[in-house]
């Protein structure tokens, strides 16, 4: 449970802000993440197998989770595609949002990857 957003890396302080101005708490909320990781990846560890039938269940207890509670709603962070799915078929919105990713394509050192830049972009030293 959470008092805020800081160190989840979906930048929601928009929505709290204007969850505030309509009179709607937006915190406290519930959230299933890896803290301070803005990595896509599996967020209910348990094996592949089982994930699709743990979901929708592990969703229902949140919901009432969340009504017990007095929260205002549950979030999953970045969870990857088929599991996302999966939340998104048990009733959580899918939330889109825009990443970028670093793949290191054999670079060694940073003046390794600067050398594939065009050199406009080099000269920021």
């Amino acid at each position: 449970m959470k008092e805020n957003s800081e160190g989840e890396f979906i930048y929601d302080w928009s929505w709290a802000e204007a969850s505030s101005r309509a009179g709607i708490p937006y915190y406290p909320k519930l959230v299933f993440a890896v803290p301070f990781t803005p990595v896509t990846g599996p967020r209910l560890l348990c094996p592949d197998a089982m994930r699709p039938a743990l979901i929708p269940a592990l969703a229902e207890v949140a919901a009432a989770f969340v009504k017990k509670a007095g929260l205002s709603s549950a979030h999953v962070l970045f969870p990857e595609g088929p599991e996302a799915d999966a939340w998104t078929r048990a009733g959580f919105m899918h939330r889109m949002t825009t990443q970028f990713h670093f793949h290191n394509d054999g670079y060694k050192t940073f003046e390794d990857f600067l050398t594939r830049l065009p050199s406009k972009k080099r000269g920021f030293r």
